[in-house]
């Protein structure tokens, strides 16, 4: 059955208006250095398994002009911090305090949110503001041994542009695709992030504006697209990086297909395709596609009367 999470951060909304952003003083300073250099680090494989560690997930301001991947360190040695690494290729930094029972409060001169990872795979934000409206806050565990991706994207209804907001894909497990050759005939595997969320937020002209994920998606059948061969998929990403495949050798790819997908909101459904690849008509360009791997101008959706298009970051 789909499962369909409305107003996943009512919670935070509630406590939020109850604290306000402070200016951290000088003698609180940290190292922006190690808050910037998350963008980049793997997980402790010894704290896999437990409620400490890294999370990652989506960071979306009330207003969605603030947008991008959120990456949260929490240990029992070090100063927790955060860093969201925006859309707009800026970042923001957070020093974070450990509250107790698992419970940790994240501030910078702007912003703060707090969040309880006591079920690492419920993390709860108990509250949150940036310039006196909460923050959308969707968080997962990342484990050395289950990567976590997120993969940021954009919507907009193609009739009205003031329909709009943030798409995001958020992975937490994986899945082997095996590619045949047919001369000399064998096979090889390639594995990609299954697409395991999906969070939208848009500002509805509310003050804190709405977020709806969906955890449940459909498998569709592909009649093959670049290193994808034909075949049934479930939603799933690749990339970017750079794969050696047999005979081939090296091939860059940045792959996501995700066709046929149904999400409810609001007691409708949203009927959403993406596919993207830069291993399309032209090697090395990226390029969105259908189902049967022509080109098209972006993904698309269609919800309550309205449809438009879905754009990756």
């Amino acid at each position: 059955m789909k499962r369909t999470f409305l107003g996943l951060c009512a919670a935070a909304l509630l406590l939020s208006c109850a604290e306000e952003p402070q200016q951290l003083p000088e003698e609180n300073a940290f190292d922006v250095a190690k808050v910037a250099a998350l963008a980049t680090a793997s997980p402790d494989a010894t704290l896999d398994g437990t409620n400490l560690g890294m999370y990652r997930g989506v960071f979306v301001s009330a207003d969605t002009k603030l947008h991008g991947e959120l990456i949260v360190s929490v240990t029992d040695t070090e100063t927790p911090i955060a860093l969201v690494e925006l859309d707009n290729e800026k970042s923001l930094y957070f020093k974070g305090t450990a509250l107790g029972d698992n419970q940790f409060r994240f501030k910078n001169a702007d912003a703060f949110f707090t969040i309880d990872v006591s079920d690492r795979d419920n993390v709860v934000v108990m509250g949150s503001d940036l310039n006196s409206r909460p923050i959308h806050i969707r968080l997962v565990k990342d484990d050395a041994a289950s990567r976590a991706a997120v993969s940021l994207g954009t919507f907009v209804d193609t009739a009205d542009a003031g329909f709009g907001g943030t798409w995001d894909f958020i992975s937490t497990s994986t899945s082997d695709i095996t590619q045949p050759i047919p001369f000399p005939p064998f096979t090889f595997t390639i594995t990609v992030d299954n697409i395991d969320e999906l969070v939208i937020c848009y500002d509805n002209g509310t003050p804190e504006g709405r977020m709806f994920n969906d955890t449940s998606q459909e498998s569709f059948t592909a009649s093959g697209c670049g290193v994808i061969p034909e075949g049934t998929y479930a939603p799933f990403t690749l990339g970017p990086e750079t794969l050696v495949l047999p005979i081939i050798g090296a091939r860059d790819v940045d792959e996501i297909a995700a066709f046929g997908q149904t999400t409810n909101i609001l007691g409708n459904d949203l009927t959403w395709n993406i596919g993207s690849t830069i291993n399309g008509a032209t090697v090395g360009t990226q390029a969105y596609v259908s189902l049967s791997c022509t080109e098209v101008a972006s993904g698309t959706w269609s919800w309550n009367g309205r449809s438009g298009t879905i754009l990756l970051d």
